[in-house]
């Protein structure tokens, strides 16, 4: 009977090990192939349960560690130090350092695919079907539990590598938010000038800093 039972966990542990393996390398190609774009254009949309609309399509442009982010009302200029986060509902900029931490795709997209580091620990999940494509689905829990965030689930496409859906679930949230990554587009270029934060542009914002 003991026997039985050793044979089996051992077996279970080869089927972990495999998936992680498989999750390893499809994160890796991911990493690599974004990071070999340099300047890039991403289009993606956020489904958010509960809020009306429930859909809002965005883009951000990335050259090297400076970004640009728009959704909605909301924009965010960052050099690569410093970002600027524009809310034009509440007239209000928020300055802040960047924290190369920072892996949520509406707020340091340069890092969004990086999982690799210890972050997070990661598991194959099987087959899935995303925005009517065939994907390879991984599940990724954070390594720190003080960031309010409980998993993400990343559907990358089997035929690109490239990742088609991410799914954030917060702690205590029934429902995850959902980003499809509708397009994205290498060596898009962009003017310089795009990544800089021009206070000329937005007179009569309130900026807070928390540099």
């Amino acid at each position: 009977m003991k026997k039985c039972i050793l044979m089996t966990m051992l077996c279970l542990t080869a089927v972990v090990a495999g998936a992680d393996e498989r999750s390893s390398a499809l994160l890796d190609r991911l990493s690599s192939l974004i990071g070999g774009y340099g300047n890039y254009r991403v289009e993606f949309t956020v489904y958010v349960p509960g809020l009306a609309p429930q859909q809002i399509e965005g883009y951000y442009l990335v050259n090297g560690d400076k970004y640009y982010i728009t959704v909605e009302d909301r924009e965010i200029y960052c050099d690569g130090k410093l970002k600027y986060e524009v809310s034009g509902a509440d007239r209000e900029v928020t300055l802040d350092r960047v924290d190369p931490a920072d892996r949520n795709i509406l707020s340091n997209p340069t890092r969004a695919f990086e999982f690799l580091d210890g972050a997070f620990t990661h598991a194959y999940r099987g087959e899935a079907t995303a925005d009517g494509k065939r994907c390879d689905e991984v599940v990724l829990h954070p390594s720190d539990k003080t960031l309010g965030l409980s998993e993400v689930t990343l559907d990358v496409d089997r035929a690109t590598g490239l990742p088609v859906r991410l799914s954030y679930r917060l702690e205590g949230s029934d429902a995850p938010i959902g980003i499809g990554i509708d397009r994205i587009v290498p060596g898009a270029a962009a003017d310089p000038a795009v990544f800089v934060f021009d206070r000329s542009r937005y007179k009569g914002f309130e900026i807070i800093d928390f540099r």
